[in-house]
């Protein structure tokens, strides 16, 4: 594979994978995308919201990072 083909199938998953987390998160496209551009990063994000939704959403977008976690 080339170098463009291989941008373009990562592309691809990342895409998929902000899909299947803007399906889980009614409207809540722009978080999705901050989180999974903080995850390619490996960084921190801060989440507000109501009660219970924003530590919900980082706990189930961390499965999709296959990234070792630093500490």
């Amino acid at each position: 594979m080339d170098t463009a083909q291989d941008a373009q199938d990562t592309a691809k998953r990342l895409r998929a994978i902000g899909d299947e987390l803007s399906d889980r998160f009614y409207e809540r496209a722009d978080v999705v995308r901050t989180l999974v551009v903080t995850l390619l990063a490996g960084q921190h994000s801060l989440v507000l919201g109501p009660p219970g939704t924003a530590p919900r959403m980082s706990r189930s977008s961390t499965r999709f990072s296959s990234a070792p976690q630093r500490r």
